[in-house]
This record gives C-alpha cells, structure tokens and sequence, in this order.
C-alpha cells in the first residue's frame, strides 16, 4: 500500500472537525491511475472505474449514495472528481470490499471457480446491497443440492437466494435420502416433505404442474422463507444510504456514505 497526501477534512456528525492525517493509505492493487471513481473506507482510498460500478440495477449503487428526491447527474457521480470527494462505503470492510471489485477486475474472465465459499458470500451479500443482480446470477457450485443448501445456510443469504434451490429440491423426482435428511435436520427435512406432499396434491387437483410463482409461494411460506429488500438493493428509495442511525445526517461532510 502507499499513501495519498491530502489535506482535506473530516466532520463529525456533531459539527466538530477532525482533521484527516496527511498520509492516507492507498489501496492496492484497487488504486488504478486511470480510476475515476474515490471510495474510502478509512483510513484506506480506493481508485477505481465507475464504469464497473454503474452495471447495479437502475444505478441502486450510486443513488445509495444521495438524498432522498436528488436526481442522480449521470455526468458527476458520487465518489467522481477527486479524493476530497470520495463516497464512504460503511457496510464493508477495506478486505470485503476489495473481494467485491475482484468479480469485475478478475483476470480469469467469468470464471470465478477460485473464490472460496465463504468469499463468494461476501460477494453476493454486497451485490445484494447494492443491487448488482447480474453478480448475484454467477455460480459457485457445489454439485449435490442438499450439500449446497447447507454449506450456504451457513452464511445467512437472502431468501431469494435459497428459494431457488429449495423449489428444485422439493419439486424432484426422487425423495431426499436418509444421508441427506441428517444434514437437513428433522424439523427442514418434514417441512421439505410437506411442501413436496402439498405440491403433489395441487398437481394432481389441476391436472397440470402449478406455476413457477406458485411452487415458489408454497415453498416460501412452508418452510418461513420471506424475501425483504434491503436499504441498499434496488428496491430502496434513493438517499436510504444517506442517513445514519435512523435520521437526516447533520454531518457537514458532502461525502455520501451507506
């Protein structure tokens, strides 16, 4: 890492300044000559192409980082224009955020078979913040379902991620094994049979295979699924990022943070 000289300041949410120490640290390998984009996650600056970061859903990502009602200026995005204007990036850290901008930098392109488990959750997690829905599409497989489903319940994902994996499993032809109904668990195990049960049953009523929607409502509701938007997916309303602690900011710093 090397430092980037500033002499810019901080302000505190009270109004007090708090100078920034002149020798800042700057990320490597994520600060990039050629960078427009500034994102700080103190003490350390990341450099790096808005482009990339442009591909969320309806530009979730940049309008995270304005108020409520702004119309976000496609020709001077947040974090543009130098240091002084850097966005704060507050739900990741300098590790979890460099794991992120390694799906867009990735010299190996769209194979991402070297991230670990655990790494790809982070990954998915900030795409899911962020609204990256493209990110959210990539793969890191683990062939037998049952071993996916568990091995991902370790890491808390969104609901829309399990629902997909749940509705195959419950819509199969075979049965879960006793192998795998140990590492399900007894409680997801009979909730999995039951939903299996019920979408025979409606199968069998209408003389047809129910609808994708409704496979996946009855899977939802089975096995307590729901799917809630976050603050900082697509779904929030512009400037939800802007905020701390529940209310309007009265920091003087313009730097908009999440």
């Amino acid at each position: 890492m090397s430092t980037l000289n500033g002499t810019s300041q901080n302000h505190r949410a009270n109004g007090e300044s708090a100078p920034v120490t002149p020798q800042t640290i700057c990320h490597k390998p994520f600060f990039l000559d050629r960078g427009d984009l500034y994102v700080l996650i103190s003490p350390v600056y990341f450099r790096i192409h808005s482009y990339f970061l442009s591909r969320s859903t309806e530009n979730a990502f940049f309008k995270s980082f304005i108020s409520a009602g702004e119309r976000l200026d496609l020709n001077a995005l947040p974090g543009t224009g130098g240091p002084e204007k850097a966005i704060i990036v507050r739900n990741a850290t300098v590790e979890e955020f460099s794991r992120f901008l390694w799906v867009f930098y990735n010299e190996n392109f769209d194979d991402y078979s070297r991230a670990k488990l655990a790494n790809w959750f982070i990954i998915l997690r900030l795409a899911h913040e962020w609204g990256f829905q493209n990110v959210k599409t990539f793969k890191h497989e683990i062939p037998n379902m049952v071993d996916r489903i568990v091995a991902y319940e370790k890491y808390a994902p969104p609901a829309e991620m399990l629902l997909p994996l749940y509705m195959e499993l419950v819509g199969r032809d075979e049965f879960s094994t006793d192998a795998e109904c140990a590492l399900l668990g007894d409680s997801k195990a009979f909730k999995i049979h039951r939903a299996r049960e019920t979408l025979i049953r409606a199968q069998k009523k209408a003389g047809t295979r129910p609808e994708a929607a409704q496979i996946k409502a009855l899977v939802a509701k089975t096995l307590g699924l729901t799917d809630t938007p976050t603050v900082n997916g697509a779904a929030a309303p512009n400037g939800a990022n802007a905020q701390e602690d529940g209310g309007p900011s009265t920091s003087r710093d313009k730097r908009p943070a999440i």
